[in-house]
């Protein structure tokens, strides 16, 4: 594990030369990029959610090279975060001012009502603060918990980030172009 400082990353993020999930692990796709809602209400969702099969994980990769900026093991955020669930973010810094966020939204098991224990989440991410990571490098895995368990992928762009609300679309649709990435087309934003 070699360890990078974000100085030394470059002033415009890289394009993604890989996918953040095996395709062929997920079994839908959640919420989408853009306005959604349900129950009458609407917000932005600023990713998308990829979502692992019943009884499976769903292993993540890093979409470009860059340095682990952050590992938090209990976000206290997302599905069932409320309920005690434990859910974790991994972002990755692949330039001085975008980061790649995945925040794995496990829940609370469907048949316990129990959330994954802090081993399981060690167990689960395979990085650290400070690691350099290149493209394709696995970062981490979520396993099926319940029907909403997902990892919610988002590109912020930071200098926006901060005075805005919601990520800049830009950024997440240049991340997904139109490459060729371990055998499948990266356009699943369209």
């Amino acid at each position: 594990m070699m360890a990078c400082t974000l100085s030394s990353l470059p002033d415009s993020p890289p394009l993604a030369t890989e996918l953040p999930c095996d395709p062929e692990e997920i079994a839908r796709i959640g919420n989408r990029f853009g306005w959604t809602g349900y129950s009458g209400e609407q917000w932005f969702h600023g990713g998308i959610d990829f979502c692992p099969y019943k009884g499976k994980t769903a292993t993540f990769y890093a979409i470009a090279d860059g340095t682990v900026a952050t590992v938090d093991t209990d976000t206290k955020q997302g599905l069932d975060g409320d309920k005690g669930a434990r859910n974790y973010r991994i972002n990755i810094a692949i330039s001085k001012h975008v980061e790649v966020h995945y925040h794995f939204e496990v829940g609370l098991n469907e048949i316990t009502g129990k959330p994954i224990s802090p081993e399981g989440v060690k167990a689960n991410i395979f990085v650290k603060k400070g690691q350099t990571v290149k493209a394709g490098d696995p970062i981490g895995i979520i396993p099926y918990y319940e029907d909403g368990s997902h990892v919610d992928f988002t590109i912020p762009d930071e200098q926006w980030w901060r005075n805005t609300k919601h990520a800049k679309p830009a950024y997440l649709l240049r991340a997904f172009g139109s490459r060729e990435t371990r055998g499948h087309e990266c356009s699943m934003v369209n």
